[in-house]
């Protein structure tokens, strides 16, 4: 019977997890863990949910415990990695994914999502690069193009809206650039230079 209910739990998991609902991911996992509770597989899925979820405090605790156990588990070192790269701290993370694809090369995930956040990191640089030697419109675009890569990582996000943002300030398209500001706000409200854009674009707008 209890298996029955453990199968259950994992298909609606994973039924859940392809269409993104996390938390209710979150919910059949604890199930399948009051079942079986030294799976490992089901406290992975969970922990990686929980990083999807922005919760990374609870993510990195499970990651952590398991790591105690089995200092090499790619599963567990892929998740501290998302959790690291969500909150933008990247050399850190790419340090993760890459361990998680030398104990395992064939760990898509990890791949993938090392990838995209190369990618992210790239753009963003390519855009800073821009914006440094005066060319504003590739700088525009190429921070536009940047946003469009991982929709998840709402702290790089910010700080791409917010450069964008002096970007179109720069360009005396005030109103832009306040929505600019306020996205990434919206995305991180502790985003001081997000405010202080913001402020500054009203002021010039008045001018």
């Amino acid at each position: 019977h209890q298996l029955k209910t453990v199968q259950n739990y994992e298909q609606q998991g994973q039924v859940s997890y392809d269409k993104k609902d996390f938390r209710k991911v979150v919910f059949c996992m604890d199930r399948c863990i009051e079942c079986s509770p030294g799976s490992v597989k089901y406290k992975i899925r969970k922990a990686e949910c929980l990083a999807l979820l922005k919760r990374y405090p609870e993510a990195q605790e499970i990651v952590n415990d398991l790591l105690r156990i089995d200092s090499t588990n790619a599963d567990a070192i892929f998740v501290r990695g998302i959790c690291l790269y969500y909150q933008d701290n990247v050399e850190k993370a790419f340090q993760h994914f890459q361990q998680v694809l030398r104990l395992a090369p064939d760990h898509a995930k990890a791949r993938e999502t090392y990838r995209m956040a190369k990618k992210l990191s790239q753009k963003k640089e390519e855009g800073n690069q821009a914006f440094r030697v005066g060319k504003l419109q590739l700088a525009h675009d190429t921070y536009t193009e940047a946003l469009a890569i991982d929709p998840l990582n709402i702290f790089t996000n910010s700080k791409l809206y917010c450069n964008r943002a002096t970007v179109l300030s720069k360009q005396g398209k005030f109103d832009e650039a306040i929505e600019d500001c306020t996205m990434a706000i919206k995305l991180d409200e502790n985003y001081i230079k997000a405010y202080q854009r913001r402020a500054k674009c009203y002021q010039d707008k008045e001018m």
